[in-house]
């Protein structure tokens, strides 16, 4: 269960930065279409997980449009 949540908070995660780019933590967070799945985080968790997110696939910083999740 708690891998199909952090799935569904990256993708959220991965919407909000394509919306408001990297940095605008606070938008996504304030964001409707993004406040309900990402409710338990704060800024500050966005923006760790984002950083190791950008670790594993460096190329997610220049374009999040292209990530792929393969779970």
């Amino acid at each position: 269960m708690a891998n199909q949540k952090t799935a569904e908070e990256e993708e959220t995660l991965l919407a909000g930065i394509a919306k408001y780019g990297t940095g605008k933590w606070r938008n996504i967070l304030e964001d409707p279409e993004f406040s309900v799945q990402l409710q338990y985080r704060t800024n500050i968790d966005l923006k760790d997980k984002w950083r190791n997110m950008s670790r594993i696939n460096p190329i997610q910083e220049r374009n999040p449009n292209m990530v792929r999740f393969n779970e």
